[in-house]
């Protein structure tokens, strides 16, 4: 939608800005349910959403090709394949990267541009100047490549603006510097890039840290991995984490170093990475690193001063958000990333979908369905093996551990895993000790994501550990050591009412 289509000083009911998955989830659903409530949609771009544009999709890409390679390797050290001088051609791989997430932003990016021309999308900057006496929020709408504005009246608004990856101000590296020599990336860039330096430094430990960097591993890449290892992935369960250790300190072409960094570009515009651990002050110098420190909400210049809303303090500002995602009582949403609450796309999605009900419902003053209740908490690391973590945490158990019992599995001796050269890692689940109904786990494993899911499915339908075992586990499968941990944690269950047959 160009400014010449808009009505300036129009009045609509609801205005979603970011049309990323919160905001095009919360629109599609207001479409759905309330077709006759006036609606549009506001983002100046780049459009695409983050997990199809710069985050799950590319990184899974780039994932699966390394893995790929990574099987050949092993295939090669047995002796199986006709071939030894093989060589990854590492621009190939990125060229193939981005071609693949071009198809993923496809979807997003069509639906938008058919909402444009039926004058629902609008390609721009929304910022709130006021309120007005009536309660509507006035918004002024800067338009791409043009310096003309327009207004928009809502009477509520769904900001899904999302995050994005930052680079600590605390290294002071210069902006211009940086963006001319391609030497320091976040995700924004990092897919952009033709070709990638055989020494490489990731900044960061956590999903997407380990992801890439483990990646860029297997692809023969000599890969350097900074941050803090004792939260490596996030992992909490002590078990796990050993396990975790154990398998990335074998990794070949990664090289942990757990230390605090600071970062500055050199004269020849070369990264230097200093570290400083309690036994040594360590520099190293690379081409290339990418700084994988976490996302922020995009929250500024949208204007939020401007009605009173101070967001500097952002953990007090998340406070005053209600289950339907809505500050106070302001007919002002904020979902998905835009509150750094659970930065997980399903999460997002559903958070769309709670704030456009809640809206809707008010507007109407109508009591609609809703469920503002979430599902089972389940976070899925794309490492190799993969790490997931469902329901409770390891740590949510430890406040109340007299409550709660422990299963383990190791993965070393499993059959379907050593077929697979994959015989590495660890399940644990925790179940009730009064009930024996399972509420969580952590694991790095192979094929975690399957075992992830069946666990959150146990979770919400509040099985027990002898509910779960009751079920069939095909031989051979990795879900045979899911069963071990069931055991394990029978053991210690003495609840009556269950068949032997089973155990």
């Amino acid at each position: 939608m160009s400014q010449q289509t808009i009505n300036d000083n129009e009045m609509i009911d609801i205005l979603v800005i970011g049309a990323g998955t919160a905001g095009l989830t919360a629109y599609k659903t207001t479409k759905r349910i309330a077709p006759t409530v006036n609606i549009k949609i506001c983002d100046p771009g780049p459009l695409g959403t983050t997990c199809a544009r710069v985050g799950c999709m590319p990184s899974k890409s780039l994932i699966q090709i390394a893995n790929n390679w990574n099987s050949y390797k092993k295939l090669n050290n047995l002796g199986l394949t006709s071939d030894s001088s093989g060589k990854i051609n590492i621009s190939k791989v990125l060229e193939h990267v981005r071609k693949q997430r071009d198809k993923f932003i496809l979807g997003p990016i069509g639906f938008l541009e058919k909402q444009e021309k039926d004058g629902c999308f609008i390609r721009g900057k929304a910022r709130i100047v006021g309120k007005n006496p009536e309660g509507q929020y006035e918004v002024e709408i800067s338009f791409n490549h043009t310096e003309a504005k327009s207004h928009i009246r809502a009477k509520k608004i769904i900001i899904a603006t999302g995050g994005k990856a930052f680079i600590p101000e605390q290294w002071n590296l210069p902006k211009d510097k940086i963006k001319s020599t391609h030497s320091v990336l976040t995700t924004e860039n990092f897919f952009e890039q033709k070709d990638i330096d055989q020494k490489f430094a990731v900044v960061g430990m956590g999903v997407i840290g380990l992801e890439i960097g483990q990646a860029l591993a297997n692809l023969d890449i000599e890969t350097y991995l900074f941050g803090d290892y004792s939260k490596i992935a996030g992992i909490q369960d002590p078990i796990i984490q050993k396990h975790a250790h154990q398998v990335f300190e074998k990794q070949s072409n990664l090289n942990i170093v757990s230390s605090n960094v600071h970062l500055k570009l050199n004269e020849q515009g070369q990264v230097e990475i200093s570290t400083d651990t309690q036994e040594v002050t360590e520099k190293f110098t690379f081409n290339q690193v990418l700084v994988a420190t976490g996302r922020r909400p995009s929250i500024a210049d949208l204007g939020l001063d401007n009605i009173g809303i101070e967001t500097s303090n952002f953990n007090s500002f998340k406070e005053q958000l209600t289950n339907n995602l809505e500050y106070k009582d302001t007919g002002l949403y904020f979902c998905g990333d835009i509150n750094a609450t659970n930065t997980i796309l399903h999460e997002a999605s559903d958070e769309g979908h709670i704030g456009a009900i809640d809206a809707i419902s008010k507007l109407k003053n109508e009591s609609l369905k809703k469920n503002s209740k979430r599902r089972t908490p389940l976070s899925i690391v794309f490492s190799s093996p993969q790490i997931s973590s469902v329901g409770m945490t390891y740590e949510e158990t430890q406040k109340s551990s007299d409550k709660y019992i422990y299963g383990s599995s190791s993965l070393e001796r499993q059959g379907r895993a050593i077929t697979m050269l994959e015989n590495t890692g660890s399940i644990r689940v925790y179940a009730e000790k009064a009930t024996g109904k399972i509420v969580g786990a952590e694991m790095i494993c192979p094929k975690a994501e399957n075992i992830a899911h069946e666990l959150a499915w146990a979770i919400r339908d509040q099985k027990t550990v002898h509910d779960m075992l009751k079920g069939p586990f095909y031989h051979p499968v990795i879900e045979e050591s899911l069963r071990d941990v069931l055991r394990d944690l029978a053991k210690n269950l003495t609840l009556e009412q269950h068949d032997p047959l089973f155990d």
